[in-house]
């Protein structure tokens, strides 16, 4: 894939990608990434550590910013970019992001690093789900005492894998719990 691709590809994904070295360092972020950071450019945010661009509030504890705080040891998304450089592994996890912006509320993100080297350089592929949609869902879904189907919004009632899938893209698995299992199924 030539570099012209790649980076059109990165622009036109949904999630906000940063591509950082082991200290946090932006090196590129896409067009998601960029709006999520106030809409700076690439140059802009060159190596500057991603709690700055993110407004951390952690990032002005300290006179050193992004990953000087007492509480950067404990910060998901650092700890995610330190463990795969280090492991070589896909690290995901998840994080409540606050930031030091007045009137700014905090943000929850699926976190996902992935390292990669790219001319002589460890560097991490850091994707920010923003997690901030699936908590505006409503938070009382109708559901039949019966069948246990959702009444969507057009008045239908759909069943419960369907409703999620639809609205949260999740694909589904069956399983049985323990309970189940010993009441319908005794050994």
């Amino acid at each position: 894939m030539d570099d012209e691709l790649g980076l059109a590809a990165l622009d036109a994904a949904p999630n906000a990608i940063f591509v950082v070295d082991a200290d946090l360092r932006i090196v590129h972020l896409n067009a998601a990434a960029r709006r999520m950071t106030g809409g700076l450019e690439t140059g802009e945010t060159l190596l500057r550590r991603g709690g700055e661009l993110l407004h951390c509030r952690h990032s002005i504890e300290t006179l050193g910013g992004c990953g000087a705080s007492a509480s950067c040891g404990k910060c998901i998304i650092r700890g995610s970019v330190t463990k795969c450089l280090q492991t070589g592994t896909l690290v995901r996890g998840k994080t409540r992001f606050q930031s030091h912006v007045k009137g700014e509320a905090e943000a929850f993100f699926i976190v996902t690093a992935k390292g990669f080297r790219h001319q002589g350089k460890d560097l991490v592929l850091l994707i920010l789900d923003d997690l901030g949609e699936l908590l505006r869902m409503r938070s009382i879904l109708p559901i039949c005492a019966h069948c246990r189907r959702i009444r969507t919004e057009g008045n239908t009632w759909e069943a419960p894998e369907r409703y999620l899938s639809t609205n949260l893209s999740v694909d589904w698995s069956h399983g049985i719990c323990d309970e189940c299992l010993e009441k319908y199924h005794p050994v």
